[in-house]
């Protein structure tokens, strides 16, 4: 609710969208090391802070994906958008990370690919943001 209310009142969706997925990258790694303390405590805070930021980006996805498309296709334009990430998050959650761990002997020596592929992801998902994804200044919406 904060990050929606903050996309909402300085019009800054892409910003917190752009700043959620660096920030996600940034701490792929420092999230698996927390993970592997095995305290309790450490893997709570990992869970908290890590997928935090995720709860950052659902703040604002809905509005900034639903103003990029004009009135008239918004509905299915973002719909169409929202699952097919889905679908291709799925592709990676369901049947890439798996074969990586499979791939290096475990979850233990796999970890800083899962990583690595993590930072990856988001690395597309801020260029794909700064390249093809639009901000309309609040003037210029139709609502």
């Amino acid at each position: 609710i904060l990050f929606a209310y903050l996309g909402d009142k300085y019009h800054k969706r892409k910003t917190i969208w752009i700043i959620s997925n660096a920030l996600i990258a940034l701490l792929a790694y420092p999230f698996f090391i927390l993970l592997e303390t095995k305290n309790f405590y450490l893997i709570l805070l990992a869970y908290f802070v890590y997928f935090g930021l995720s709860i950052m980006i659902g703040g604002i996805m809905g509005p900034l994906l639903v103003e990029n498309f004009p009135t008239k296709y918004r509905y299915s334009g973002s719909g169409i958008t929202y699952q097919l990430c889905g679908f291709i998050a799925g592709i990676f959650s369901g049947f890439i990370t798996p074969l990586i761990i499979t791939s290096f002997g475990g979850y233990v020596t796999a970890w800083p690919y899962i990583a690595d592929l993590i930072i990856a992801i988001q690395i597309v998902s801020i260029l794909i943001s700064i390249f093809i994804v639009h901000e309309r200044p609040a003037e210029e919406l139709p609502f």
